[in-house]
């Protein structure tokens, strides 16, 4: 728990599944983040989608977004989908490109905050030379 009495988690995943590791806790370990989310935290988060979401686009294969809002960059600034609120509240650059850094997801009596430190950008069909 933080001072404000929120959960601090790190969720990270691999081809072998997803782990999460909070303070003062066993690492849990399940094969998808949405079966380890719903165990944890009893809500079953859109976390396949989520991966879109952070990179600042619209979950794909899904409902049609609704509400979209862009600065004047064309960066996404929010968004509603699958019954989720996101909203992108600051961008900052990475290999080149601009990336969230700062994101909040709302679902209701759900709020999922979103700081990322750092990003390692692998581009497509990019070669050592």
């Amino acid at each position: 728990m933080s001072v404000l009495g929120q959960r601090v988690a790190e969720l990270e995943g691999n081809a072998d599944g997803v782990t999460l590791r909070m303070p003062d806790e066993a690492p849990m370990h399940a094969q998808s983040s949405e079966e380890l989310l719903a165990s944890v935290f009893g809500v079953s988060a859109p976390v396949e989608g989520l991966r879109y979401w952070v990179m600042g686009l619209p979950r794909p294969f899904s409902t049609e977004p609704e509400n979209v809002s862009l600065d004047e960059r064309g960066h996404l600034l929010g968004l509603d989908q699958d019954g989720w609120r996101l909203n992108v509240t600051r961008y900052m650059s990475s290999g080149g490109l601009d990336v969230p850094d700062r994101l909040t997801l709302d679902y209701p009596r759900v709020r999922v905050r979103l700081v990322i430190d750092e990003w390692s950008i692998e581009r497509a069909g990019a070669s050592g030379g």
